[in-house]
């Protein structure tokens, strides 16, 4: 698989289990257990001060938000008229729905603060979303023993899957910043400029002297009156 490819079949695939398109086999995942340097402001964000304390609770109750809903979860605008939990429909788990993200994101850290085992559940229903290899055993023992590790590697994965920006400067599976080259708003480049001749200027033309070297020759039109 060439570098910079793994999120693109992950999103195939993933549409593929939903019916649209040809099923394909589960894939790693795009960062390691034990890769948590390559997001170094996640995990600061995640050890340090209050966040820190409450890490084992409040990033993989977070993460579930981001799991159980759509992009915009954190950002959607609602119309005032309609602000019940019905209509705007923001899941927690157990598909309880609530009117805004914050509201379901506690639910979930109750939940999670009340029965913790329910994190191998997490991490399981997450690896079938998501496309990505594994067993039932790994999920139990990387819950439980990576508690940490496991709960940055699963917030890793949603911010792979949804921000292309993030894998390109992550470099994150051998992806790169797109160049003028491969970009999808670039310009044609000049034929003489990319063979390192320079471009004739208007009102100018080009000729080669003895010696091969490009010179340009001005071409001055003359009106006589």
């Amino acid at each position: 698989m060439p570098n910079g490819a793994l999120r693109e079949t992950r999103a195939n695939a993933m549409k593929a289990k939903l019916g649209y398109g040809k099923k394909s086999d589960p894939l790693p995942w795009s960062t390691g257990l034990c890769d948590f340097w390559s997001d170094p402001e996640l995990l600061y964000m995640s050890t340090h001060g209050i966040c820190g304390v409450c890490c084992f609770v409040c990033l993989p109750a977070k993460t579930r938000v981001d799991f159980l809903n759509s992009d915009d979860v954190w950002t959607r605008k609602t119309d005032p008229r309609r602000t019940s939990a019905a209509d705007v429909g923001i899941l927690g788990e157990c598909n309880v729905k609530f009117s805004s993200a914050s509201w379901a994101y506690l639910w979930n850290a109750s939940l999670l603060a009340a029965f913790p085992p329910i994190r191998c559940w997490w991490r399981w229903s997450f690896r079938k979303k998501y496309v990505v290899k594994g067993t039932i055993v790994g999920d139990v023992l990387s819950s439980t023993c990576c508690y940490l590790c496991a709960a940055l590697q699963e917030q890793r994965e949603v911010r792979v899957a949804r921000d292309p920006l993030f894998v390109a400067v992550k470099k994150i599976d051998g992806a790169a910043l797109p160049t003028t080259f491969n970009a999808t708003y670039s310009a044609e480049v000049p034929k003489q400029q990319m063979m390192g001749k320079p471009q004739s200027k208007p009102g100018t033309a080009m000729k080669e002297s003895a010696g091969g070297t490009p010179v340009s020759e001005v071409v001055v039109v003359k009106n006589d009156d």
